[in-house]
């Protein structure tokens, strides 16, 4: 359950719009939340630890922040209770940024962790839509979805994850144009690998550890061990050469503050990579990504 005060009343300036960002405690959402609010922007970052919300409001006074974990329904309806009780001025905007990534082999992850994936990525950001639309609608604002280039081409043992962002395209797809008659702007914003700790916090603990948490099968790794193992080599040197968030947080502007706003943006040279492998034949593309992974690990 929520706790009562679920936001910080910081001395918020009067900012030209309002933007409510989840998953703002580190990456892309802390880097945009800041990036904003030195704008002037009045920004509501969503965060699970009040501390990681202190954090951000000391670092500017235009950032409020929100106790909400996506996946807990009242701590949405909360969120929304507290800013409907606002004289909010200007437009106001949703950017959907809470996600986790799950790795394994489709045969190997288990169902709570198949769960867990599409809770974060796909069912909290449905439900942060459904309960904040009729304020983008009322204050004329947009909508931003965060995907991946895995949105667009799915590797090898990133099954959960890129299940949750092709969800998310579809349903991103759908939105934007059930919203047209609104004027309501819906943009996809598709960054390849970004110097954030959303691997760090799957991958790293090792198979080993992911096998003992019981996140993976041990009988059903024991047939990918090997294959797993130079992924995860692979997936370690893509991280060393990802873009800065500096990147997406472009491309970010773009998305809300453009006249005529594009329906998806690419961020860094592996993302437009993977826009034309998802083009490919299937078996083209099939034969592509097998020869960069094993090139890399």
């Amino acid at each position: 359950m929520p706790t009562k005060q679920t936001i910080n009343r910081g001395a918020v300036g009067a900012g030209s719009c309002n933007i409510l960002i989840t998953g703002a405690s580190t990456g892309i959402g802390k880097g945009a939340a800041l990036h904003w609010a030195k704008q002037g922007h009045n920004v509501f970052a969503c965060v699970r630890k009040a501390s990681d919300g202190e954090a951000l409001t000391e670092a500017h006074p235009n950032v409020e922040y929100l106790i909400v974990d996506v996946t807990q329904s009242a701590h949405i309806k909360q969120a929304h209770k507290e800013l409907s009780k606002r004289r909010l001025t200007g437009n106001f905007h949703i950017v959907n940024n809470a996600g986790i990534a799950v790795a394994g082999p489709v045969e190997a992850v288990s169902m709570a962790s198949w769960r867990r994936q599409f809770e974060v990525n796909f069912f909290g950001l449905i439900e942060v839509i459904q309960t904040f639309l009729p304020m983008v609608r009322e204050r004329r604002g947009r909508i931003v979805n965060m995907s991946s280039v895995a949105g667009r081409v799915a590797q090898a043992f990133m099954g959960p994850y890129s299940s949750s962002k092709f969800a998310l395209e579809g349903v991103t797809d759908a939105l934007r144009r059930e919203l047209k008659r609104f004027n309501i702007p819906v943009v996809l914003i598709e960054p390849g690998p970004i110097d954030t700790p959303i691997w760090n916090k799957g991958l790293n603990k090792g198979t080993d550890k992911l096998i003992e948490t019981g996140e993976l099968n041990r009988e059903s790794m024991a047939l990918y061990r090997e294959a797993f193992d130079h992924f995860s080599a692979f997936a370690e040197k893509l991280a060393h050469s990802a873009d800065p968030v500096e990147h997406v947080l472009e491309k970010l502007d773009l998305a809300l503050f453009s006249p005529h706003p594009q329906a998806r943006y690419t961020v860094g040279q592996r993302a437009r990579i993977g826009a034309v492998l998802s083009k490919l034949p299937a078996g083209l593309a099939d034969e592509l990504i097998t020869w960069q992974a094993r090139l890399m690990s």
